[in-house]
Formats: C-alpha cells, structure tokens, sequence
C-alpha cells in the first residue's frame, strides 16, 4: 500500500559549505539512549569520495558522503538517487555529485536531524540518463533513466529496484528513507509504504539550484523520513488508521478524546499546554494549531510536539532495526518491538532533549 501526499513548494534557501560538527556535550547525553549534540555547527563537511577509476561515475555505483560515527548503532541509512543525468553530469564533482552533496547538507541541517548526525548513513546512487535533463514528451524526447519526460512521470519502483542493488550492503528490508532527485522541473511530492519498516521517499526538482527548506522539512524529513501526515484541513490525504499500528502517522487521530490520542503521553505536562486535538477535516484531528505539516504561515519552519518525537523515535528505531527486529529474508520487515520499559525511557528521554525546542 502506498499513499500519495502532495505539497506545493514556495520557500528556498541558500546552501552553505562546512565544517567537522561538534562532539560537544556527549558526556551529558551520554546516559540517554539516543545521544545528541546540543550545539550542532551550522556547517557540516560531507566525505568527497572518488570514483575507483578514471574520472567519472559509473551507472549503478554508489558511494557515502556522511558516515555514521562508532559507537552510535548501525547506521540510520538515507539515500539519493538522480534521475535525468547523463554520462557527463555524472563526472568527479560534476553536476550529480554537487546536487547530491547540497541535498545531504540541507538533510543535516535540518531541524532535530542536526542534533543526531552521528548515527546517519547517507548514500548517493548514481543513475545514468542517456542525456542530460527532463525531457520534451510531446516532442519525442528521451526518456530519463526511469523514463521521466515532462509528459511520464518517474518509475519509482524501477528507482527503487536500482537503489537496492546499487546498495546490497542496505539488504532487503526497507529500514531507509530515500529521495530522487530531478534534473529539471518535477515538483516536489513524498510518499511511504507500509508495511515496509518506514521505508519513504521523496522527489525534489534541483533545477533551482538550492533545497527548499520546506520540502525538507515537510516532504522528506516529514513524510519520507518520519512517516508523518498532512495535518492540513481540508486536505486530500486519505489515513489509514491500521498504520498507527507500525508507529506512522500517529500525528493524526480519528478521535478527539485526549485519552486515547496518539499524543496522550504530552497532555497535562507542563510546556506542552497548547496541545490538544484540533479538527483537520471530518473525524481526524491534529495536536496543534500551528505545524510544518499543516503550512509554513508563521514562516518559522515549526514542526510540532508530536512531529518532533516521531522524528526523534525514527531516529531510534532506525539504529537497532535490523540486527534486533527484523527477518532479514523478508521484503517487509515488521514493526519496530520494544523492550519494556524501554518506549517509556525512551520518551522521558526525548523530554530531555526537546527543552531544546519546546517553547522556543
């Protein structure tokens, strides 16, 4: 099952280059189960690896730009995949390259993101295109490697098909968030199946030449990454209740009974006041008034409690899921098994770390 949620991107920003992130603060977080960084630097330097030979990518390689640190699980992969490249853009620190490093940058930069860069993996799949950008389908232009024109749209799973065997190392269970990136116009839309163990995507035009921070916000780290819903009233989005079940979507309700929202946990506590359940549309309601996922109108780039922990559980979830909670041998995985006590300790945890963010 796959569901379809659509936005409109209006907001950019400018990418800037980087430097080494912090170890600062370890020794204070160093108790909690996730450890974070309190200061994050506002710049990060990726890895610039080369290619084995010559002075060009090959088609269906791959390399790492971010690593994950020692000591910090096993990685929590994400991974970036051109689509509309040719042989050329995909030279040594050609055009896919570049755009590759500027979408990692804007990923670790973003909020929550940037307090846990030491437990991401982020990988780049390079695709070859037989010619560089979208093109003309009323014209006869050629098709992008996973046949986009401006008249077909991408094949996402034959993109999907090519990212799993261009990364074995990831195995078949879907414990990643991915984005494919155009080479031209495409808008910018995400989507997530289930049951696939969060495995979400996103697609991102780079014609631009910069990353909208909303659609990092809302359409990757929001939807692909943490499996969140549109919170829009009046939206098109169609919930599936029986998700919640495998930790999405649970930024939503169909009941408006603070007992038995999924958010239950906040209520009452002291600096989380404001939430509550807020109608979206006829039975499902939102914790709060204001989010990323509902709009951008504050212009603060705000995700909401509920969000923050989702992205924050995400996180989690994805150091530990192979080697403890999954059949390797199964397409799909299954849902996230907690010790117990451990969601407990991991959520007064989390309170911990959200000081950070809450009622800023």
């Amino acid at each position: 099952m796959v569901i379809a949620i659509a936005a409109t991107l209006l907001i950019s920003c400018s990418r800037n280059p980087g430097s080494i992130p912090k170890e600062n603060d370890k020794e204070d977080t160093a108790k909690l189960l996730l450890q974070y960084d309190k200061n994050p630097s506002e710049e990060v330097t990726l890895l610039d690896p080369k290619p084995e030979s010559g002075s060009y990518w090959t088609d269906g390689s791959a390399f790492k730009v971010w690593e994950h640190k020692s000591g910090y699980g096993q990685g929590v992969p994400i991974v970036i995949v051109g689509e509309c490249y040719s042989y050329e853009d995909n030279k040594d620190n050609g055009l896919w390259e570049t755009t590759a490093k500027m979408m990692a940058s804007a990923f670790l930069k973003n909020d929550i993101i940037k307090n846990f860069r030491n437990y991401f993996d982020i990988y780049v799949v390079v695709a070859e295109s037989p010619v560089s950008g979208i093109q003309d389908g009323n014209n006869g232009g050629t098709p992008g490697k996973f046949g986009t024109t401006t008249t077909a749209g991408c094949n996402f799973d034959a993109a999907n098909a090519f990212t799993v065997q261009a990364i074995p190392a990831l195995g078949p269970v879907f414990n990643r968030s991915w984005m494919v990136v155009f080479n031209g116009e495409a808008g910018g839309w995400a989507q997530f199946g289930m049951p696939a163990g969060n495995c979400g995507m996103a697609w991102y035009s780079a014609a631009e030449g910069n990353v909208s921070k909303y659609w990092m916000m809302h359409e990757f780290c929001g939807h692909g990454f943490a499996s969140l819903a549109d919170e829009y009233p009046g939206g098109d989005a169609a919930y599936d209740w029986n998700w919640q079940s495998w930790n999405m979507v649970e930024n939503v309700s169909n009941t408006n009974d603070l007992s038995k929202v999924p958010w239950k946990n906040f209520i009452g506590k002291t600096g989380y006041e404001e939430i509550g359940a807020y109608q979206v549309q006829d039975g499902v309601w939102r914790p709060e008034i204001h989010s990323i996922m509902v709009d951008n109108a504050n212009d603060d780039y705000y995700y909401n409690a509920m969000s923050r922990w989702m992205i924050y559980r995400r996180i989690y979830d994805g150091t530990k899921f192979y080697d403890q909670d999954s059949d390797p041998n199964s397409p799909t995985g299954k849902p996230r098994i907690y010790q117990s006590g451990e969601l407990d300790t991991l959520f007064n945890d989390f309170l911990e770390f959200d000081k950070l963010y809450n009622n800023k």
